[in-house]
């Protein structure tokens, strides 16, 4: 977490992360990916919180693969995010892999 964070400039050099405390905010409940807000406790200044989206580990993970649903977030944070004239969030780090067996991983870790 200590170098995702410096990697984007969310934090400075000499700052880390100490503890995280996820809390989950909205699973099963129509969303295609689980997601977490993160509670930082931070040895120098830096955010707060930080929210992670990861792949459903329910049966909607089929149905996110099947229709491209991760392959195409990652796709429009990256390409269509930038540029959109609505607030969109910032993702601090983006990753999507399509693994052996259809199956497929997905995070997304933005600031709040």
């Amino acid at each position: 977490m200590t170098s995702t964070l410096w990697a984007t400039s969310a934090i400075a050099a000499d700052c880390g992360v100490t503890k995280v405390e996820p809390q989950v905010i909205a699973e099963g409940i129509g969303f295609l990916s689980s997601l977490y807000r993160l509670h930082l406790t931070l040895t120098g200044l830096g955010p707060a919180t930080l929210i992670a989206k990861l792949p459903a580990t329910t049966d909607y993970l089929k149905l996110a693969t099947a229709i491209g649903a991760y392959e195409r977030e990652v796709a429009f944070y990256s390409a269509v995010g930038p540029q959109c004239p609505m607030r969109t969030p910032r993702p601090m780090r983006m990753t999507w892999q399509l693994k052996q067996g259809n199956s497929s991983c997905c995070s997304k870790i933005s600031g709040t």
